[in-house]
């Protein structure tokens, strides 16, 4: 019973979070050549380019949605330009691949986790900084970071490396769910075993309090915690539901521990070689993607994403303000030295700097 009602609030976040004039966003279809006037007073039909586009994402995912509401965008401003190829669920490949395809123009366009830009793009180092676990304590810090001096950097790195970064997402934030006691103070995961994705961060967390990080496929993770192989996981929250995760925890941190960005990139010789007015339209379309994911769907997610996890019984431990500074102290000394040797220095500057001043 557990299980459908996970499933049924799954599906009922998903038409919330994709909402775009009420409704879920629908992937375009082909459009027809659309007709322009020529010098002898005729018209002419123009032959729309074609835009691969490839996403490790389900069909009803948020950042799949996302890029159908970017498609969308595009077709509504310049009809018939644009015929869309759509590939989901990485049945291309993985992120890796991706990134390759995206680089060699094997296709146009796709969704990639800055986490693992660098596997394509070793140059890229802006993204490392979101990966320290409580250096930024909110998505409105991160966004408002990426708003100015760390989305410059990032864009900028992008494009040197051969890919323009045209939205950049934020959902949700990394937490722990565990089966097996409620978790408000660092000491509260002291022994538990638990699953980590392949995220520095997130595995300094884990040791930070105690816990002992496990390095187990996603596929086989709900396995691993319904026979006892692990208490737990550390993961997005926009996966946690979806996914099922609510079924074999029963408690989960309220802590904002980090966050992966998501990011819709085009190769940018492709972009670069567009029609002046296709060119505009798909930077235009990615800004106004962005604010409508940070407007509708992120908010959407924060206010439901607390009531379906009481809906299926599991806990959500939020610390008081006292609470959450020990896990701010704790894993601040055992971990934050190391990253900031290992950042660029001139960024650990940067980014200190702004977050001083946007908290005071």
């Amino acid at each position: 019973m557990k299980r459908v009602l996970t499933l049924l609030l799954a599906l009922a976040l998903v038409f919330t979070l994709t909402a775009c004039g009420g409704g879920q966003s629908a992937a375009p279809s082909s459009t027809a050549p659309s007709a322009s006037s020529n010098p002898s007073g005729g018209s002419s039909a123009v032959a729309p380019v074609k835009i691969i586009c490839a996403t490790p994402c389900a069909e009803n995912a948020p950042f799949q949605q996302a890029v159908y509401w970017f498609q969308n965008y595009v077709d509504e401003k310049l009809p018939g330009r644009v015929t869309w190829e759509n590939h989901i669920n990485g049945e291309m490949g993985s992120d890796r691949e991706h990134g390759e395809y995206l680089l060699s123009n094997a296709i146009q366009m796709s969704v990639l986790p800055a986490s693992s830009i660098k596997d394509v793009l070793p140059n890229v180092t802006a993204p490392d900084i979101t990966s320290v676990p409580f250096l930024f304590q909110s998505t409105d810090e991160l966004y408002a970071a990426m708003d100015g001096y760390l989305g410059d950097k990032m864009k900028g790195q992008y494009n040197d490396g051969g890919m323009a970064c045209l939205t950049v997402f934020h959902l949700g934030s990394w937490e722990v769910l565990n089966n097996q006691r409620p978790t408000y103070v660092p000491s509260d995961l002291n022994g538990l075993k638990i699953r980590s994705f392949s995220n520095k961060g997130a595995f300094r967390f884990l040791e930070a309090c105690g816990a002992l990080p496990a390095s187990i496929d996603m596929g086989e993770t709900y396995t691993a915690i319904q026979q006892g192989t692990v208490s737990g996981l550390i993961i997005s929250t926009y996966n946690t539901i979806t996914k099922g995760f609510t079924d074999v925890t029963k408690y989960q941190t309220d802590l904002y521990i980090g966050d992966t960005c998501q990011m819709i990139n085009m190769n940018l010789a492709f972009l670069e070689s567009l029609p002046k007015d296709l060119h505009d339209c798909l930077i235009e379309a990615g800004v106004a993607c962005e604010q409508h994911f940070r407007n509708d769907v992120v908010k959407a997610f924060n206010e439901q994403y607390p009531k379906d996890l009481a809906s299926v019984g599991v806990e959500l431990c939020t610390p008081t303000p006292e609470q959450y500074q020990q896990w701010v102290d704790v894993v601040s000394k055992y971990c934050w030295d190391e990253f900031k040797s290992q950042i660029d220095p001139q960024l650990w500057a940067d980014t200190e700097a702004f977050l001083a001043e946007y908290r005071k």
